[in-house]
């Protein structure tokens, strides 16, 4: 059965607010908080997303970043509902897919932790990101109603690169954005994509940025 629009869009609202007023720490699986270094969630500056309006283009984020000489233990700490493409100088540092694990987004958001010593050497790197949508923003009208869900909104991610126990990345002002290929993904109807779109070699560390919009701070997940 189905909920009505006006009360999830209620329920919605008092969920974001509740969010905003309360951020807790995150946990892994044991309840232990991860140090996520004071990082803020960070997104592209867009109009508040309303129950029915489709989603727009998979937003890219991308910063430029150094580890020290002598660095030992090398974590990264992401945080992204719906679903993310994440690399380090172009290329990917896990096999894995499709992650975090969905969840009731509003009561809880899971996050990833990756051992990164092994992969990265002392120097100047770059991180880069495509958010998509996936549970989290589904904006198609199915059986189900996730196109009403309370915990609907734009692609947002939070992330923490430590050395030695010290961030040495991690979301806060500073970051740029722009579009990419990825014009239209549904968790559903799948992808559309216009490489036409794509700025060449954005994801290397050569690539020059100035252009790009500043990403915003924005509100948590309610799951926060």
């Amino acid at each position: 059965m189905s909920t009505g629009t006006g009360a999830n869009t209620a329920l919605k609202k008092k969920r974001k607010a509740d969010s905003m007023s309360k951020s807790l720490p995150l946990a892994d699986d044991k309840g232990a908080a991860v140090p996520f270094h004071g990082a803020q969630w960070l997104g592209m500056n867009r109009p508040e997303l309303s129950t029915n309006a489709p989603p727009l283009h998979a937003p890219c984020f991308r910063r430029i970043f150094t580890i020290p000489d002598g660095t030992r233990n090398i974590l990264l700490h992401l945080a992204a509902p719906g679903w993310c493409d994440a690399q380090i100088d172009g290329a990917p540092f896990t096999p894995c897919r499709l992650y975090p694990a969905p969840t009731i987004f509003d009561r809880r958001v899971r996050f990833v932790t990756f051992d990164l010593e092994s992969q990265l050497a002392p120097g100047t790197h770059v991180f880069s990101i495509v958010l998509g949508n996936g549970w989290y923003n589904c904006p198609d009208k199915d059986e189900w109603d996730f196109c009403h869900a309370p915990w609907r909104d734009n692609p947002k991610f939070m992330m923490a690169l430590e050395c030695d126990g010290k961030a040495v990345l991690k979301t806060e002002p500073g970051w740029k954005c722009s579009e990419g290929a990825l014009r239209r993904d549904s968790l559903r109807n799948g992808e559309f994509a216009d490489f036409n779109f794509e700025p060449t070699g954005w994801r290397k560390k050569g690539f020059d940025d100035t252009t790009w919009e500043e990403a915003i701070a924005v509100p948590p997940p309610g799951g926060v």
